[in-house]
């Protein structure tokens, strides 16, 4: 075994019913010599899918049969398959932890939250057992543990990473999404994921921040944030894309009638023993006003007309990925939950892509986030690739 091998079976962030694999060589591509681990929300061949929910995993016991549309693509450019990974049960909640199979430890911030729901993802990257990792993202599931955890990470467009053969949360909202030390590590993969039609890259990036979105942050982490755009050395344009609330709001209102629609008819006949939080979210999520949701939904179309007019085809909007260092461990989710959706709502509303990168190496981390037109992934990832190169 390898270094990384023994490390990654010591690991934390891996699953028991799909932990570490000898990492046999992928084929050869342009991920050869990268490892990945995958979200256990992913079907891998020859393991069970459980959702980091013991109940879900007790009535889906078989090993699947094929992997993964993005667990394929993977596959198939080379990446080494070493394990599934833990992550919030049903990928239903932002801290990381799970009442069942425990909380991965952050490698970056001793005695805090990774963030999740992707968790165990972020960890085993953050960590070194592997180079990068697919996740999902519904309401910041990749954005916030990249931010907690220190890394690189991409929500994609909506539906430009197939998320055939992976369990669904709120398809409207849902999005694979990949992690990653590095940037290049972080391109590759998304080259390697990202199907369907590219936007036509214009000739630069029209640099945007919107003021909104940084009032919900802490005081340190605002001075952070605020003192790296002013060194960044390009022009930045103030702009609204509309109130954060009220896009917090809308997202909070859709969704868990969405969650309910995909899992409601399954918790009713069987009445699984969730955790606290995920019990306490599907209760609320069985009992959404139809009218407020209709409303809300009607709203969405409109914030997507407005906010993709302030970024047309060159707008890239700066915007920080979490409200605060990782919190310690146990602290609960709220108000902090509440703050996390100010700032991640908008991609998600409007189905644009986002990239995290870290704005430190030392002390507790915190990422920076940059949101493109809706299928510019590419030439954003190159576009925030060379801004942070030039630092």
């Amino acid at each position: 075994y390898s270094f990384c091998t023994l490390l990654a079976h010591m690991s934390r962030a891996f699953t028991a019913h799909a932990p570490l694999v000898s990492a046999l060589p992928g084929k050869e591509g342009k991920l050869g010599g990268l490892k990945v681990s995958i979200k256990d929300i992913f079907d891998v061949k020859g393991f069970p899918t459980g959702c980091g929910c013991p109940p879900w995993l007790a009535e889906h016991p078989e090993p699947v049969e094929q992997d993964a549309r993005a667990v394929q693509l993977l596959r198939e450019n080379g990446a080494t398959f070493v394990g599934k990974t833990k992550m919030d049960e049903m990928a239903f909640s932002l801290t990381g932890e799970n009442d069942h199979y425990g909380t991965p430890p952050n490698p970056r911030a001793e005695g805090c939250l990774p963030g999740g729901s992707s968790s165990g993802s972020a960890v085993s990257v953050a960590e070194g057992s592997c180079d990068i990792s697919l996740g999902t993202d519904t309401g910041g599931s990749v954005r916030l543990p990249s931010s907690h955890c220190g890394l690189w990470g991409l929500r994609p467009t909506h539906g430009r990473i197939s998320l055939e053969g992976a369990r669904a949360l709120s398809r409207s909202f849902d999005t694979a999404g990949v992690f990653a030390r590095n940037s290049e590590n972080l391109r590759l993969a998304a080259s390697a994921l990202l199907e369907g039609k590219s936007m036509d890259a214009p000739p630069a990036p029209r640099w945007l921040v919107a003021p909104d979105y940084f009032d919900v942050m802490g005081k340190e982490e605002r001075g952070i944030v605020e003192e790296f755009i002013k060194g960044l050395g390009v022009d930045v344009t103030e702009v609204s894309t509309g109130d954060v609330k009220e896009h917090a709001d809308v997202f909070m209102t859709i969704q868990p009638s969405e969650v309910w629609e995909e899992y409601g008819a399954w918790i009713r006949a069987k009445r699984p023993a969730f955790g606290g939080v995920t019990a306490d979210r599907f209760k609320s999520s069985e009992h959404c006003d139809p009218e407020k949701v209709a409303c809300a939904k009607q709203r969405r179309e409109e914030i997507k007309e407005e906010v993709k007019a302030v970024l047309k085809n060159d707008g890239l909007l700066l915007i920080p990925a979490a409200p605060c260092f990782p919190p310690k461990l146990g602290e609960g989710d709220q108000p902090w939950r509440i703050r996390v959706l100010h700032l991640t709502a908008l991609a998600g509303l409007v189905g644009l892509p986002q990239v995290v990168f870290p704005l430190r190496a030392e002390g507790p981390p915190l990422g920076m986030g940059v949101v493109g037109p809706p299928g510019s992934d590419e030439w954003l990832l190159e576009s925030v690739q060379k801004l942070v190169n030039k630092l």
